[in-house]
C-alpha cells in the first residue's frame, strides 16, 4: 500500500533515507527522474518543453533534460528565474546546462509566455512537463507564479507535473490558484490534495527508493494490485466450497439491478447465488442468468423473506430495492432479528436506514456502499473534502462498519477509522448499475470466507481495474463484468 503523507513528512523521510542509504540528494533526484522517465511514455515525435523553477523540482527537470538528451528525444527547456532562491542541486545541474541551445531563462511570465507563443507556432506536437515547484509550496501563488498557472491553463497542451502541480500542496483544501495538469506523477507517496475530487486531480505515484513512515504516521493509504492478491482455489474444491450468496433486492421497474449484483456475486468467484427479489422479477432474472437460485420476496416489492433467515455465507441487500412503506418494515424487521450472515448493505438500504436514523442495527463489520449523495442522507452536509473524511470515520467508528463511499477516488473506511483509497478506473464507471456489479462483488468475496475490509478492498480494486481497462469507452455495466 502507498502511505498518504503531509509535505513536512515527506520531507523528513526524504532526509532520513539520505542518511540510511548513504546517498547524496542530488543522487535521490537522478533516481526519481529516471523512475519517471520509465513511467512515462516518450515519443520521438513530439517537442517536450520542461518547465523548471529554481528549486529542487527544478532540478528534476533538468535532470530530465539530461536524460532525453541521451536518448535523442525532442526536448527544450526553459527556467522560470522568477526571483525565488535556487537550490545547491539546481545550481549544479544548470551549471553544466546553461550554455545549451536547449534551455532559456526567463524572469518575468510576459518573457516566458511569449516564448511558448513562439514554440506553438513552430511546432504542431508539444507537451509541457511542469517542474517549477513541486512539494516546495506551502502558500498561495502571487505575481508572476499565479499569472504563470493562469496561462498554463487555458494554454489547451498537455501539461503533466512532476512531484506536484505548481500552486498544490499536501493538504487536502486548496487556496488560490495551481496547475489544472493533465496528469501528475507523484514521487512515492499519496497526498490528500490529489485524492481530494474538488481538486479534479488524475495522478499516479512512481517509486523511487524513500523510507516509509510507521504505520501511525500515514494519513491512509492508496491500494495496489498486491494488496488484493487471492491465493489460487483448490483445484479439488466444489461450489460449496466457494460460498453462497443471497441477493435482496428488486421492486416495480428496478428488477435489474439485483439480477447485476447476483451476476457479479458468481463473477467475482462465488459457489452459489441466491436472488430474494419480487415474484414479478423472476422471469427476468432466468432470462439474464439462468445459473441463479430465485426465491420469492414478495409479489412487486419486497415484503418478507424467511429465506433470509437461512445460512449463507453473506447477504447483499438494496439494490433497486425500493423504499415503500411495506419494504421499509421489512429491512428494520429483517435487521432487528440479528443477521448471522456478514452484510452488505447499499442504496435503498442505506436510504430507508437513513429516513429511520436506525443505524445501531446494522451488524457489526456490515459493509456499507454509499455514492456522495447517500452518504449526505447518511451524516448531513460537509464543508470541505477534510470534514468529509472525519464524518466518514467518525460513523465508521460509532456504528462500527466499513463504508465504501463510491466516486473518482473511491474511499474505504474502516471500523477503527483507517482510510483506503482506490485510484484506478475510468469514466467508464459512472453507468447506470455500476454500483450494483461493485456490491455483488463484495458479497462474492465475503462468501469466499475473506474478510469485511479485504472483500472490500478487493471488490473495489477489481472494479476499478473493469474501468480502467475499458478505458473511458461507453459500457453498459453489464459489459464492465467481463473486464472483471
Amino acid at each position: 500500500m502507498v502511505p498518504i503523507l503531509h509535505s513536512d513528512k515527506i520531507r523528513e523521510l526524504d532526509k532520513q533515507t539520505l542518511l540510511s542509504k548513504g546517498m547524496s540528494n542530488l543522487e535521490l533526484i537522478q533516481q526519481a527522474v529516471e523512475s519517471f522517465f520509465h513511467a512515462f511514455a516518450f515519443k520521438k515525435k513530439k517537442l517536450y518543453v520542461i518547465l523548471c523553477g529554481t528549486g529542487n523540482n527544478g532540478a528534476d527537470g533538468l535532470y530530465l533534460a539530461k536524460v532525453l538528451a541521451s536518448k535523442k528525444i525532442p526536448h527544450q527547456v526553459i527556467i522560470l528565474d522568477y526571483g525565488n532562491s535556487h537550490s545547491l542541486d539546481f545550481d549544479a545541474l544548470w551549471a553544466e546546462w546553461k550554455d545549451s541551445k536547449t534551455i532559456k531563462n526567463f524572469k518575468t511570465h510576459n518573457e516566458f509566455e511569449h516564448a511558448i507563443e513562439i514554440i506553438k507556432s513552430e511546432n504542431q506536437e508539444i507537451e509541457i512537463i511542469e517542474c517549477i515547484l513541486g512539494n516546495g509550496i506551502n502558500k498561495a501563488l502571487k505575481d508572476d507564479f499565479k499569472k504563470t498557472a493562469l496561462y498554463l491553463n487555458q494554454i489547451n497542451l498537455p501539461i503533466y507535473s512532476i512531484d506536484m502541480p505548481m500552486g498544490l500542496g499536501s493538504q487536502a483544501e486548496q487556496e488560490g490558484v495551481f496547475v489544472r495538469c493533465t496528469h501528475c506523477y507523484t514521487f512515492e507517496f499519496g497526498r490528500l490534495s490529489l485524492l481530494n475530487p474538488e481538486n479534479k486531480i488524475s495522478f499516479s505515484v512512481v517509486p523511487i527508493g524513500i523510507n516509509h513512515p510507521n504505520p501511525n504516521e500515514s494519513l491512509g493509504y492508496i491500494l495496489e494490485s498486491q494488496d488484493v492478491s487471492t491465493p489460487k482455489k483448490d483445484a479439488f474444491a466444489h461450489k460449496y466450497n466457494h460460498g453462497h450468496v443471497l441477493i435482496i433486492g428488486g421492486s416495480k421497474g428496478m428488477y435489474g439491478a439485483p439480477i447485476l449484483s447476483s451476476l457479479a456475486s458468481y463473477k467475482s468467484g462465488a459457489g452459489l447465488v441466491s436472488s430474494l427479489i419480487p415474484n414479478q422479477g423472476h422471469l427476468a432474472l432466468y432470462s439474464h442468468l439462468p445459473e441463479a437460485l430465485a426465491l420469492d420476496g414478495g409479489e412487486d416489492k419486497i415484503v418478507q423473506s424467511s429465506e433470509a433467515k437461512k445460512n449463507y455465507q453473506a447477504i447483499a441487500v438494496g439494490p433497486g430495492l425500493g423504499s415503500h412503506i411495506q419494504t421499509q418494515e421489512w429491512l428494520l424487521g429483517f435487521l432487528s432479528e440479528k443477521p448471522n450472515s456478514p452484510l452488505v448493505l447499499d442504496a435503498d438500504a442505506i436510504n430507508i436506514l437513513s429516513i429511520h436514523h436506525s443505524w445501531s442495527l446494522i451488524p457489526p463489520l456490515s459493509i456499507l456502499t454509499p455514492h456522495e449523495g447517500e452518504f449526505k442522507r447518511m451524516v448531513g452536509s460537509w464543508a470541505n473534502f477534510t470534514e468529509k473524511i472525519q464524518k466518514l470515520k467518525d460513523f465508521a467508528v460509532k456504528y462500527q462498519c466499513i463504508i465504501v463511499l463510491k466516486g473518482k477516488y473511491s474511499l474505504i473506511c474502516d471500523n477503527r477509522g483507517e482510510l483506503f483509497f482506490n485510484i484506478i478506473g475510468s469514466i467508464s464507471l459512472a453507468t447506470a448499475g455500476s454500483g450494483d456489479i461493485l456490491t455483488g462483488l463484495i458479497a462474492g468475496y465475503l462468501a469466499q470466507g475473506f474478510s469485511p475490509l479485504f472483500s472490500a478492498q478487493k471488490a473495489v480494486w477489481e472494479h476499478g481495474k473493469a474501468g480502467f481497462l475499458a478505458n473511458g469507452k461507453n459500457l453498459l455495466a453489464r459489459e464492465l463484468l467481463e473486464l472483471v
